[in-house]
C-alpha cells in the first residue's frame, strides 16, 4: 500500500523511481530535442518550486527571483556556446555570475517597503 503524504496525496515509490530513471536515461538515449525539452522542464520545475518556497510559504513577493534565474540561464548558454565549456562547469560559472549580480539587483530590492 502506498504511503500517504501530508495532504492525503498518495505517494507511489515505484512510479517516482521509474520516472526518475527515465529522466536519468534521456541524456544517453534521447535526441537533441528530447534533451532540450527535459532540461527546460526541469529548470521550470526548479523555478516553480523555489517560487513556491518564497511566495507560497512565506508570503513574500519576490521581484528578483525570475531575474536571477534569467541571468543564470543566459550565463549558462553563453558559457556553453561561446566559451565551449561542458555543461556542469558552465552551470557553476553561471551560478557565480548570478551571485555576482546580487549586489546590483538584490540590495535595491531589499530596500523596498511595499509593492
Amino acid at each position: 500500500m502506498p504511503a500517504t503524504g501530508t495532504r492525503g496525496i498518495r505517494i507511489y515509490p515505484g512510479i517516482i523511481g521509474a520516472v526518475t530513471m527515465t529522466i536519468a536515461l534521456v541524456p544517453v538515449f534521447g535526441s537533441n530535442y528530447t534533451k532540450t525539452f527535459v532540461m527546460q522542464a526541469l529548470m521550470a520545475c526548479a523555478l516553480a518550486s523555489s517560487w513556491n518556497l518564497i511566495s507560497g510559504f512565506t508570503g513574500y513577493v519576490s521581484f528578483g527571483h525570475s531575474a536571477f534565474c534569467g541571468i543564470r540561464a543566459c550565463a549558462t548558454g553563453i558559457a556553453i556556446v561561446r566559451g565551449g565549456m561542458p555543461a556542469p562547469i558552465a552551470i557553476v560559472v553561471a551560478g557565480i555570475a548570478a551571485a555576482s549580480a546580487r549586489p546590483l539587483f538584490g540590495y535595491p530590492a531589499l530596500r523596498l517597503r511595499a509593492p
